[in-house]
């Protein structure tokens, strides 16, 4: 019955492209549409988090031991809401359970390096791309562009 299903993705960032190769080592047809419009050095000046458990799915399917070495450790965290003067810290302490015992909170790593990894993945399985793609409007690239502004600086 899985094999009738076929799921449709639009976009090819990091998470999208994950569940796509999930979807697909369990059986499922899937179709990416790669977003037009989208500057290469607007999506590759992003990082990518990657938590404790993103990191055991990761090497349940072989896929961290491919990207560890490109991956930077996260040992602490800090927040302030300027709004209410509240600071939030994080540290692994945070984070443990009675099954593991972590040294870090998760890792980052530049979007190219994760999208590469998971492209190369996903190209050994046949007609996952769309020949087809989707426009971006010009209002989604305006917000995308304000946000990454703001957040910068």
């Amino acid at each position: 019955m899985k094999s009738h299903l076929k799921f449709k993705i639009y976009g090819e960032d990091p998470s999208n492209l994950f569940l796509a190769l999930l979807l697909l080592k369990k059986g499922f047809k899937v179709e990416i549409f790669k977003k037009y419009n989208i500057s290469e050095k607007l999506y590759y000046d992003k990082l990518f988090l990657i938590s404790q458990s993103t990191k055991l799915i990761l090497d349940k399917h072989n896929l961290w031991s491919q990207i560890s070495d490109k991956a930077h450790s996260i040992e602490s965290l800090s927040i302030l809401d300027r709004s209410i003067f509240k600071k939030l810290n994080f540290s692994p302490f945070h984070f443990r359970s009675n099954k593991t015992n972590t040294n870090n909170i998760g890792w980052i790593i530049n979007y190219k390096d994760i999208s590469n990894l998971l492209l190369n993945e996903l190209s050994k399985f046949k007609n996952v791309f769309s020949k087809r793609t989707i426009n971006q409007t010009s209002e989604e690239i305006y917000l995308y562009k304000n946000l990454k502004q703001s957040l910068s600086g």
